[in-house]
């Protein structure tokens, strides 16, 4: 990465025993299984979906550890829904959903019911 603003974390063990605590009822193969159709996984990448659901939470859980505020994301089909259900903020990164300067430069809003909107349809 390019930046002088990035920092990398570890997932340790403190780290997995807040998820484990926090986040318990979303772990484990039937509960993932089920959450995983629920997000329109297709059956046949339930074991797929059951990964990506897992990391998922493993970067959550980090975040939350972390008291970060905000998760930021293009995933609002597993990361977006996900994070609400364990109610952190995540945010995704799709220029509809910001409120900007007319030069595009600054943003004023990040619009989260746009994105609600969108999903319903």
């Amino acid at each position: 990465m390019d930046s002088d603003n990035v920092i990398f974390y570890p997932y340790d063990n403190d780290i997995a025993e807040f998820v484990v605590r926090n986040y318990h009822q979303y772990l484990g193969t039937e509960n993932q299984t089920t959450l995983a159709r629920n997000l329109s996984w297709p059956e046949h990448h339930l074991n797929f979906g059951r990964q990506w659901i897992e990391k998922d939470l493993m970067l959550i859980g980090t975040a939350n550890y972390l008291r970060c505020d905000t998760i930021l994301t293009i995933d609002k089909n597993t990361m977006l829904p996900l994070a609400e259900k364990v109610d952190f903020f995540c945010a995704t990164c799709y220029s509809e959903n910001f409120e900007v300067s007319p030069n595009g430069k600054n943003i004023f809003n990040y619009n989260r019911s746009k994105l609600h909107k969108s999903k319903k349809k």
